[in-house]
């Protein structure tokens, strides 16, 4: 598809993000220019990264998830462990995409050889400031080279340049445009040890392990001739991006806290330090977490680690980068769209930037959440923490699968892109309307069931409190001698009821009436059972 050349995107920074998002780009046919501070595309930093359904289908859609999955094996088996290593419970499920974990300079790879133009890709500029008006805004990079377009998007990490940029021109520009709270939400209450070793004896490729300990936890997963794996231990205090700044961490560091833990059981027969011999990369950082409340400013728009910043701990972080990209390259999509004849004016560029975020927020607000709530459960740290993985998990069936689907369902995906056959089977459909961040009022829900509550409890007062017996005191309702009215299907049932009768010594009426009793029970138990299985019902008593 040719490009409009009236309308160009700059990209800053070329990680998953950013080149997720040069190729939907690409796709829709919008002229875009990636500024990348590295001298290589596709670095190996010692990362891995997992891609769920929700990921996936959009990866699919601009034609690189195959090349992706080739490289991994989809996780079979989840099992949670013990400090000594003895598993407590398992679970698997089944996706209409496989959650596969690469390491992260091979998806790099797969996203940069998918672009049919490579010349928009260009390396070693790393920006130093930005300008913006009204008409443009204007990268200025560290090697005195200059990019002009009509919107900037930050796709640079948790410490975004972009992003401080924005900060920066909004306050001199719109002085009350950004809450000041933004800029001191990031915080670390975890620091994590991760990275890859080659195949290990007795890890499974297409299995995770999770060792839950008090403030320390670890994560092993199996993948094709690999291992990738993540330390986790809580700090002595959460740190905050002001003064002091949240801990970095030195090689030195790293080799000193991977020597301490060298004992540390993954299982019975499998130690920390089996995994550890085998490495090849690594790296110690604290894992930030925030989600800030403005994600745009006039041609400014950032996604990612710079807007929100997961734990790793649920393998979110990088899919939500991805939908919210795929959020944003719609509203671009759009503008691109709605200027044939020319550039799209200043307010309509900012209208649109802001339409990613509400598209996304809500969803993004409910998996943020969650993904803090299970880095806190991995290391146990409270009472709660505890009785959830010792006593409900084990006995909770599928309700972690449950809650991996419930992270996909409600995806947001490339609308201008057909929807690949792919994401059409599966267990869990893909839903816009349902999965996290769809959640019932339970207010609501309370509301709509008075009438019922009030039904039963006129059906209690009827059967107890409303009748007397034949003494004058308040009591069941004497048995009914006849259910129809018609005698002649009364006496049938007598008769039916007769053989159960004469082994059970009861009269044929109370008989009868003891599997009307279970008839009714049914029903409710049928009930009962249809919302454990409601999503609205997820991790609450009644999924129990």
């Amino acid at each position: 598809m040719a490009a409009t050349r009236d309308f160009r995107v700059i990209i800053g920074g070329g990680g998953i993000s950013g080149l997720t998002l040069a190729n939907a780009l690409e796709k829709a046919g919008i002229d875009y220019v990636l500024l990348e501070g590295r001298d290589t595309i596709h670095p190996q930093v010692g990362a891995s990264i997992g891609f769920f359904p929700n990921g996936g289908r959009i990866l699919d859609q601009i034609g690189c998830f195959e090349a992706c999955a080739k490289e991994t094996i989809g996780l079979k088996l989840n099992h949670s462990r013990y400090l000594n290593g003895d598993t407590y419970s398992s679970s698997d499920g089944s996706f209409n995409y496989p959650i596969a974990f690469l390491e992260r300079g091979l998806a790099l790879r797969a996203l940069y050889e998918n672009l049919k133009d490579k010349s928009r890709i260009k390396l070693q500029k790393r920006i130093s400031t930005v300008d913006h008006n009204k008409n443009e805004v204007v990268v200025f990079c560290e090697d005195g080279t200059a990019v002009s377009g009509d919107v900037l998007v930050g796709c640079d990490g948790v410490h975004s340049k972009v992003r401080h940029e924005l900060w920066r021109l909004a306050h001199l520009q719109e002085p009350d445009a950004i809450d000041p709270n933004d800029k001191e939400l990031l915080s670390a209450e975890y620091n994590c040890l991760f990275g890859i070793s080659t195949a290990t004896t007795g890890v499974i490729d297409g299995e995770m392990g999770v060792n839950h300990s008090e403030g320390f936890a670890m994560m092993i997963i199996g993948g094709k001739g690999k291992v990738y794996w993540f330390i986790f231990k809580r700090l002595d205090k959460i740190w905050y991006d002001t003064v002091p700044n949240i801990p970095r961490y030195t090689k030195q560091d790293m080799d000193t806290y991977a020597e301490s833990i060298q004992d540390a059981n993954i299982t019975r027969d499998i130690k920390f330090g089996h995994v550890w011999k085998n490495r090849v990369s690594c790296a110690l950082v604290a894992t930030e977490e925030a989600q800030l409340k403005r994600w745009s400013w006039g041609r400014i728009a950032c996604v990612g680690d710079g807007v929100h910043k997961m734990t790793p701990n649920m393998g979110a972080g990088g899919n939500a980068a991805i939908e919210t990209v795929a959020a944003l390259a719609n509203e671009l999509k759009k503008l691109d769209d709605e200027a044939e004849k020319g550039k799209p004016t200043y307010e309509t560029i900012t209208t649109h930037l802001g339409n990613y975020q509400k598209v996304r927020e809500m969803r993004l607000s409910a998996i943020f959440t969650a993904a803090g709530s299970v880095a806190r459960l991995h290391a146990l740290k409270t009472w709660k923490d505890k009785f959830f993985a010792f006593w409900v998990l084990p006995f909770a069936g599928d309700m972690f699968t449950d809650m991996n689907c419930d992270m996909s369902t409600g995806a947001v995906k490339l609308d201008y892109l057909p929807v690949p056959e792919k994401s059409l089977h599966g267990n869990m459909p893909f839903n816009p309307s349902q999965g996290m961040g769809h959640t019932e009022s339970k207010l609501l829900r309370a509301a709509k069931a008075l009438p019922f509550l009030g039904i039963t409890s006129l059906a209690v007062y009827l059967m107890w409190g409303g009748v007397h017996n034949n003494v004058g005191k308040p009591g069941f309702v004497k048995p009914l001698q006849n259910f129809y009215g018609f005698e002649f299907i009364d006496s049938r049932f007598r008769g039916l009821t007769a053989c159960f009768a004469s082994f059970q010594f009861v009269d044929l009426i109370c008989n009868w009436q003891s599997f009307s009793f279970l008839t009714d029970i049914g029903v409710i138990y049928a009930i009962l059972l249809i919302e454990s299985a409601r999503r609205a019902n997820i991790l609450t008593f009644a999924s129990v």
